[in-house]
């Protein structure tokens, strides 16, 4: 959480536009932690996930059958 913390502090809080003309920072590469990158993309598997089951789950009762 410290990661994400320092990163928030650096990038969007502070002056860096002159390091960025010069570093051509990238968004998802280099302003933010890649522990949220994989938070997120993980958050949005599991979603997916839970929402295919229940769909799954939905249809046999609705249709009195597992396809």
């Amino acid at each position: 959480m410290s990661d994400w913390y320092a990163h928030y502090k650096f990038f969007w809080q502070g002056q860096t536009q002159w390091m960025d003309e010069q570093l051509h920072f990238k968004l998802l590469r280099d302003k933010m932690p890649l522990g949220m990158i994989l938070t997120f993309a993980l958050a949005i598997l599991v979603g997916l996930w839970l929402l295919a089951t229940r769909l799954i789950a939905v249809r046999a009762v609705v249709c009195g059958t597992l396809a």
